[in-house]
């Protein structure tokens, strides 16, 4: 009895096994690829973002009001006054950062639960809101010129500079854009593959600036199409001292699906 049992349900099983297989492969599948080369033999070429991992550059935010600077690089922002009025001793900038940053007692001296406590609860107190994290994060974060001081070409042959990386904010950070595409400005072109084609840059990280950021040094780097943005971790770290090469190929598929 128990002989008959298994061989039937081996006989199922082997029956059922056949009839998937069969349906399967009954539904072919034709893929087409094609290589697509514009008459003028120009290519768009992709937008290049590139944040540092670090977020506050450490000489504006221990940048003392006296300081000549302090008000060229636009650091006077409307909750400086409410610092002052809590802890002297800190620049704006270290009230900030010691308020509302999660790792800002890390980085500031004297910074508490309870002077945190108190930035917080004078800026609640005023009668405009004193305090835009987004302001914050443009006025104490990186400069593009300062990270570019030296070489920038594309195509070898077109110079750029830092008037050509468009500025914006991300949660994790500033971020520029190369060929963005933005406010109406030139998207470039290559006829050229290779690294010879593409953009070239020489960055300084500025390591010696760092105090809040992804707990590593360098950049993060992202390809991707005008007036689209990938999330971060879509990008790739590009680290101090290294040199970095990167290839993109755009492959468009069209699948053909056939029943018979």
């Amino acid at each position: 009895m128990r002989l008959i049992l298994l061989v039937t349900a081996v006989t199922c099983h082997v029956f059922f096994a056949l009839r998937s297989f069969a349906k399967y492969f009954s539904n072919s599948v034709i893929t087409e690829s094609s290589e697509i080369v514009p008459a003028n033999g120009e290519l768009v070429f992709l937008a290049v973002t590139i944040c540092n991992l670090n977020r506050f550059v450490k000489r504006k935010i221990n940048m003392l009001e006296s300081e000549g600077d302090f008000y060229k690089l636009g650091l006077n922002l409307s909750a400086c006054e409410a610092i002052k009025k809590v802890n002297k001793d800190m620049t704006c900038g270290q009230g900030l950062l010691c308020a509302f940053e999660l790792f800002g007692s890390f980085v500031v001296e004297n910074c508490n639960d309870t002077i945190k406590s108190r930035i917080i609860c004078v800026l609640n107190n005023t009668k405009e809101p004193s305090f835009n994290p987004e302001e914050f994060l443009s006025a104490y974060g990186h400069d593009f010129r300062d990270m570019l001081p030296h070489y920038c070409r594309f195509a070898e042959f077109e110079t750029c500079s830092s008037s050509d990386f468009y500025p914006l904010l991300v949660q994790k950070g500033r971020c520029f854009t190369f060929n963005s595409g933005r406010n109406g400005t030139k998207v470039r072109r290559t006829r050229r593959t290779g690294s010879s084609g593409g953009l070239g840059v020489f960055l300084d990280t500025q390591v010696h600036e760092n105090t809040i950021g992804e707990f590593s040094h360098g950049l993060r780097v992202i390809v991707h199409e005008q007036g689209i943005f990938e999330n971060l971790e879509s990008g790739f770290n590009v680290f101090p001292g290294s040199h970095t090469l990167v290839r993109v190929t755009a492959i468009k598929v069209s699948v053909i699906r056939k029943y018979f």
